[in-house]
C-alpha cells in the first residue's frame, strides 16, 4: 500500500521539531514577549551611491540577521539602464554592523530589468537558508537558491520552481520541515503555487485559482504565506480590478491547501476601494491594499492588511487604514477585523508587516502612515494573540530616516532574532523617481 505523502510530511515535521533543541543553536522558546519595546536609531544599509529597494529580512538560530534587497547601479541609471541585482547582507551582532553585500546569483541578462522580489525561508537545522526571487524581470521565472554557510555563498545555478513559461510575477517562499511552497502569479488570470515535499529538490505546480474580471490595468499579487503544524499551506493575495468591479475594485484574501497544493479553499478577508492617487509614483497602484500573514507557535494565523474602511469599499481614492484579524481554527474562520492604528482619521496607511514571537499569542505589527504630514514607520505588539495591543504605537523611523517623502520598494519586512528582539527593514525616498535606500531598526530591549 502506497503511503500518503501528506502523512509522511507531517511525520517529518514532527520529528524534526522534536530534534531541534537548544544545544544546536535553536531559538529559546522559553523567552516571553518583552513588556516594553525599545528600539535603537535606524541605520542605512546597502549602498549610499546606489538605488536599493524591496527589502526581505530573516534571522537564523545562530545569532545572525539577514537582509536582502534589489540593488541598481546609479552609473547605469544615468546611461538610461535600470538593472538590479539581488544582494544579501548579514549582521553577526543583532544588526549593529553588517558585512559586505553578497550576490545570491549571477546577474540577469542586461537587457532585462534584473532580479526582484526577494523572500527568505529557514530550514529545520536553523542554519540553511533558501531564497526565492525573480530572475530577469519582466520575462522572469521564479528561482530558488540556498546557502549552508550563513549567506557567504549561494548554490548555483538557481533552481526553477515551475515549468510555467514566464513572465511570472511576485514571490512568496514558505517552508516547514521538508515541505516548501512558493506562491506567485502568471500575469494573466491565474494565481499559482509550486510545492516541494523534499526540501526543494523537485516541485509540482498547481493553479490555486483563476480570477475573473481582470483587465490590462489589473494587478494581482501574492504578499504573504505560511505552513502550519498540520502541513496546511497558506498564501495571502491582494488585487486591484477595474474601478467598476463588483463587489469592490480591490480585495485581500487568503487561500489554504490541506493536501499539498492539489486543491485550495479561499477566504475573503476584506474589500477596498482603489488606493489614493500618488503623483510621485511610477506605479498607479503603489498604495493598493496589501496583506501580510504569520503563523504563530500555536498555529494561530495572524493577518494584517491596509484597505479603505469597510463602509467605504465601493468608493475610490479614500484614505486607507490597517486592519488585523486572527484565526484560531486553521483558517476556517477569522475574528472581526480590528483597526489597530492610533493615527488620526486624516492619515493614510500602507505596507503592513507582521511577525510572531516564540510563545503563543506573541504577535508584532509594523506599518507606514502619514499622521505627521510625511511618511513614518510605526510598531505595535500583543502578548495575547491580538486581543489587545500595546497602547500608543512606537515610531521606528527617527533621525535622518524620519518624515520621508514616500515609501520605496513595494513592501517592508520584520524578523524576530534568537534573543526575541524585533528588527524591521524598509525602503524610503523623497519620491519614486530618485534612488532610494534601505533602513534597518533594531530592538534593544
Amino acid at each position: 500500500m502506497r503511503k500518503n505523502p501528506l502523512s509522511i510530511v507531517r511525520l517529518a515535521v514532527a520529528v524534526l521539531a522534536s530534534l531541534i533543541v537548544g544545544c544546536d543553536g535553536s531559538r529559546n522558546t522559553t523567552l516571553s514577549a518583552p513588556s516594553t519595546a525599545i528600539f535603537g536609531p535606524p541605520e542605512k544599509i546597502g549602498y549610499s551611491n546606489g538605488d536599493d529597494w524591496e527589502p526581505a529580512m530573516t534571522a537564523d538560530n545562530f545569532g545572525h540577521l539577514y537582509v536582502a534587497f534589489a540593488h541598481a547601479s546609479l552609473a547605469q541609471e544615468r546611461r538610461g539602464i535600470y538593472h538590479t541585482q539581488m544582494l544579501v547582507q548579514r549582521s553577526d551582532d543583532a544588526g549593529t554592523t553588517w558585512n559586505t553585500p553578497v550576490a545570491v546569483a549571477t546577474a540577469a541578462p542586461i537587457q532585462s530589468e534584473g532580479q526582484f522580489d526577494p523572500w527568505f525561508t529557514l530550514a529545520p537545522d536553523g542554519q540553511t537558508l533558501s531564497f526565492g526571487f525573480l530572475q530577469g524581470y519582466p520575462d522572469a521565472p521564479v528561482d530558488i537558491v540556498s546557502s549552508t554557510n550563513f549567506g557567504a555563498t549561494w548554490s548555483a545555478p538557481p533552481r526553477s520552481v515551475s515549468r510555467l513559461a514566464p513572465p511570472l510575477d511576485k514571490v512568496v517562499l514558505v517552508s516547514r520541515g521538508s515541505l516548501m511552497a512558493v506562491g506567485y502569479t502568471d500575469y494573466h488570470s491565474h494565481i499559482v503555487a509550486s510545492v516541494s515535499i523534499n526540501s526543494g529538490i523537485t516541485w509540482t505546480t498547481h493553479i490555486v485559482a483563476k480570477l475573473a474580471g481582470l483587465t490590462n490595468s489589473s494587478q494581482v499579487l501574492v504578499s504573504g504565506g505560511g505552513i502550519d503544524s498540520e502541513s496546511n499551506i497558506y498564501f495571502t493575495w491582494d488585487a486591484v480590478w477595474s474601478a467598476t468591479h463588483k463587489p469592490a475594485p480591490a480585495a485581500v484574501w487568503i487561500t489554504k491547501s490541506a493536501n499539498l497544493g492539489a486543491t485550495w479553499t479561499t477566504t475573503n478577508l476584506a474589500y477596498s476601494g482603489l488606493p489614493p492617487s500618488c503623483t510621485q509614483c511610477q506605479d498607479k497602484w503603489f498604495f493598493a491594499p496589501q496583506i501580510n500573514m504569520q503563523i504563530g507557535s500555536d498555529d494561530a494565523i495572524y493577518a494584517f492588511w491596509n484597505a479603505t474602511a469597510p463602509s467605504e469599499h465601493e468608493h475610490n481614492g479614500g484614505l486607507e487604514r490597517v486592519y488585523f484579524a486572527k484565526s484560531a481554527d486553521h483558517g476556517k474562520s477569522f475574528s472581526t477585523p480590528a483597526d489597530v492604528s492610533d493615527a488620526p482619521r486624516t492619515a493614510t496607511h500602507c505596507f503592513p508587516a507582521v511577525v510572531s514571537g516564540p510563545t503563543a499569542g506573541d504577535v508584532r505589527l509594523a506599518w507606514m502612515d502619514t499622521r505627521t504630514g510625511s511618511w513614518n514607520v510605526y510598531y505595535k505588539y500583543s502578548t495575547n494573540g491580538g486581543e489587545s495591543f500595546s497602547g500608543s504605537s512606537t515610531q521606528l523611523s527617527s533621525g535622518p530616516a524620519a518624515d520621508f517623502g514616500i515609501p520605496y520598494g513595494d513592501y517592508m519586512q520584520m524578523a524576530v532574532d534568537v534573543n526575541n528582539m524585533t528588527h524591521a527593514a524598509w525602503g524610503e525616498d523623497t519620491n519614486q523617481k530618485n534612488p532610494g535606500n534601505i533602513w534597518i531598526v533594531n530592538q534593544t530591549r
